[in-house]
């Protein structure tokens, strides 16, 4: 065989294998057409809420869809087990589901892969940020069954005013917990006017050891029970370490504590309840918020005027070992396709639509549910604020699982339980492992007794 033969024949198996393996790949999911202008069709979409689905979404898709017909099916007062049910009785072709619920069946076979879908519409999935795709991935084993339009997310406020008035560095990102609980305590006890400005401030509302400690913990990547094994993980050398440095920056006066009546008075104007506000006022100088505190520090803009301190903000404080994980994204709603529907190109117009660049100009600036664009170009500041702060680090991965499946009625006990056992251990009235073995101990009978109540 001649070489001009041999080579023809190579290059004849090549394109071979090329054709083969791209039709394959193509018959892994169905092939994608466009949606007609003029074309009818007709999906059913299942959600929580009709009129909420509506205002929010709906309405703006058949704008720009007038030829597809919605039928919503509402999921409105049923548990979960009902739900199960309706889909399938009623088979949406969309589904809008909430985190547990996407992870429960994206992990059982009932969403459609939007691979397909998205490489063959040439749907821009690098405009969305990758923080929002990944948790995603995250809770669906590296696949992506769905697509959101909106999250929230953390990230670390501080007051400028208070760290230039004290001269003390302004936070970074990244910043290890141990480096900003360190920052904290640099800022006097009370100056030479007789003020005091608190360098950190856990929650608005509460700050007992426990939830401070929970706060650094979750931070940190740690979980107090295993969801695989339904095990009781919060007697160990990491938590203890945790409610340690918890204990000693409250103990240090470097923490802010709420009173209980956080400082609200029935009566009160808003322009005074926002002096009386530990940020606003100056009374703290770093607080972790979620992204809708944003809102409020513009409207306290408007109220306090020249009162008002300048702010920013950075990521939430990580773990020293694994500096860039710490992120926790809330995704309210997730988009995604029933894999056994009969209207997939209809679902996918509706699907993409809401995840656009489109919907996304549109409802920039709204305030849905406290909730930021995913796209990357539509997430901006007018005043120039660090928001890329919600989004510089990586999902954590032992935070982002669901936990659905274990009763609320448990978190509640366990929580008060847990609370009591480490006031104990703080005020000295037994040891920090006395009580990390008691809440060990405690919470393992309580997940038990309340897992086997189901």
């Amino acid at each position: 065989m001649n070489k001009w033969l041999r080579s023809t024949i190579g290059l004849v198996l090549v394109m071979l294998i090329v054709v083969t393996a791209a039709g394959c790949r193509e018959e892994e999911g169905k092939v994608f057409k466009a949606v007609g202008e003029n074309e009818k069709a007709m999906i059913k979409v299942l959600c929580q809420d009709e009129s909420e689905f509506y205002s929010q979404y709906g309405s703006l898709f058949l704008a720009e869809y007038p030829n597809i017909e919605v039928q919503v099916i509402s999921t409105a007062g049923n548990p979960s087990q009902d739900i199960d049910a309706i889909i399938e009785a009623e088979k949406p072709d969309v589904l809008i589901l909430d985190t547990s619920q996407y992870e429960k069946y994206a992990n059982g076979g009932y969403l459609y892969d939007l691979d397909a879908a998205i490489r063959q519409g040439q749907f821009d999935l690098a405009g969305i940020l990758p923080a929002v795709t990944d948790s995603i991935k995250d809770m669906s084993g590296g696949k992506l069954y769905g697509l959101a339009p909106r999250f929230s997310s953390q990230a670390l406020y501080y007051n400028k005013d208070s760290f230039d008035r004290y001269s003390v560095p302004y936070p970074k990102d990244k910043m290890s917990w141990e480096e900003v609980l360190e920052l904290a305590q640099r800022f006097p006890r009370e100056d030479d006017a007789g003020e005091r400005t608190y360098g950190f401030m856990f929650n608005r509302y509460d700050a007992n050891p426990y939830n401070s400690a929970l706060t650094i913990g979750f931070g940190k990547g740690l979980s107090y029970f295993d969801l695989d094994t339904m095990q009781m993980t919060i007697d160990t050398e990491e938590w203890k370490k945790v409610f340690q440095l918890a204990f000693d920056v409250i103990q240090s006066g470097a923490v802010y504590e709420p009173p209980e009546q956080n400082g609200f008075i029935p009566g009160m104007g808003q322009k005074e309840e926002m002096e009386q506000d530990p940020f606003f006022g100056g009374k703290t100088a770093m607080m972790i918020s979620a992204n809708d505190f944003m809102a409020q520090l513009k409207r306290a803009k408007s109220y306090l005027k020249d009162r008002m301190p300048e702010w920013d903000i950075v990521s939430v404080p990580v773990d020293q070992q694994n500096p860039d994980v710490g992120n926790v994204l809330w995704i309210r709603d997730i988009f995604t396709i029933h894999a056994q529907s009969a209207n997939v190109e209809a679902a996918w117009a509706f699907v993409s639509y809401i995840n656009s660049d489109t919907f996304a100009r549109v409802t920039a600036k709204a305030q849905i549910n406290g909730t930021m664009p995913a796209r990357a170009a539509f997430l901006k500041d007018d005043e120039g604020h660090n928001l890329e702060a919600f989004t510089a680090l990586k999902p954590n991965p032992n935070i982002q699982k669901g936990s659905g499946e274990v009763p609320q009625s448990f978190f509640l006990a366990f929580g008060a339980m847990a609370e009591q056992e480490t006031k104990l251990a703080y005020k000295g009235e037994q040891s920090l492992e006395t009580a990390l073995a008691n809440i060990q101990q405690k919470g393992q009978a309580l997940l038990q007794a309340e897992m086997n109540s189901q």
